[in-house]
């Protein structure tokens, strides 16, 4: 009796384990997907911030390279993101608003992120997301 309970079960793991681990392979890419978002996003917003910061002196003086402020700024993202053709979108502002204050210095970057896994981040299209940021510093 007891052999035939131990044959039954034999197949009843190999099935567990097929139905189990398609889900955690899910979850862990997904997982992974995710935290390369968030690096893009936050190497991004450093981009931002880096080229904003290199444009402050030339704000004072209304002598901003907007062409080299676009470069720092690609230069920023390429160690993590790679700089092809027209992505990032660079703008930079030397009249943006800041609170009272109308001569501050705005930029913005748009990049499409390639994501490897279409339905971690709802709103892709293409397998292509947008991430942005903008900083403004006067």
């Amino acid at each position: 009796m007891r052999r035939n309970l131990v044959r039954r079960r034999t197949g009843s793991t190999l099935f567990e384990f097929a139905i189990v681990v398609p889900v955690l392979l899910a979850l862990l890419f997904g997982i992974i997907e995710w935290g390369y978002i968030f690096a893009a996003r936050t190497t991004i917003r450093n981009a931002t911030v880096v080229a904003a910061r290199a444009a402050l002196p030339g704000a004072t003086t209304n002598n901003v390279d907007i062409a080299g402020i676009q470069q720092i700024a690609k230069n920023a993202i390429m160690p993590l993101l790679p700089v092809t053709g027209s992505n990032p979108t660079v703008n930079v502002l030397t009249n943006a608003v800041l609170g009272d204050t109308t001569n501050a210095i705005s930029v913005q970057m748009t990049y499409k992120l390639k994501v490897f896994i279409p339905w971690a981040k709802i709103g892709t299209t293409n397998n292509t997301m947008n991430v942005s940021a903008t900083t403004v510093l006067r």
